[in-house]
């Protein structure tokens, strides 16, 4: 990029960037599953919980996961940071059938049933440890210029943050 052209980043970030209201797919998807897995002293823990379409969205008449609930759920998701001993991923539906290949049997048996109730599966697994964080990757300077853009274009980020908390606190823990 010139100096003479404009920053990108203010452009992608903005509310009504059409890129927001893209299906994700085609056909639609309706509803995103989440499995978090805590792995660590006392025990395993894993949570998993269902995130709906945007009900603003379906209002509107779109009908069907959009870009911006998936992006934003990775943004601002408590459970996304990329840095040691975690790992986020996404399945797709068209990736079944499909294993877990980690971990301890019961955490492997609620993936598959998770993964088999929902059109689409947000997994993350966080390791708990003692040690230094280390230096912060490039995925995770990534995200975070991608939220301080989004703050530069006013929007509310708590909010964002407790939205998706909200819905995924609403789901189910359970403790191995």
């Amino acid at each position: 990029m010139t100096d003479d052209e404009p920053p990108t980043m203010p452009l992608f970030a903005r509310t009504d960037a059409s890129w927001r209201k893209m299906l994700v797919q085609q056909p639609p998807i309706f509803q995103i599953g989440t499995l978090h897995v805590h792995c660590g002293f006392p025990g395993d823990r894993a949570e998993s919980s269902s995130i709906p379409v945007d009900e603003k969205m379906q209002t509107s008449g779109y009908d069907g996961l959009r870009m911006e609930k998936y992006f934003e759920l990775l943004l601002f998701s408590s459970e996304v940071k990329f840095l040691n001993c975690t790992i986020a991923r996404l399945y797709w539906p068209t990736e079944r059938p499909i294993l877990l290949d980690r971990g301890p049997q019961n955490i492997r048996d609620e993936f598959q049933r998770v993964f088999n109730k929902f059109d689409f599966l947000f997994f993350t697994r966080k390791r708990a440890q003692n040690l230094p964080l280390g230096a912060i990757s490039e995925e995770e300077t990534e995200r975070r210029e991608i939220i301080e853009a989004y703050a530069e274009q006013c929007v509310d980020i708590d909010r964002k943050r407790k939205n998706i908390e909200d819905v995924e606190s609403a789901g189910e823990i359970l403790r191995f």
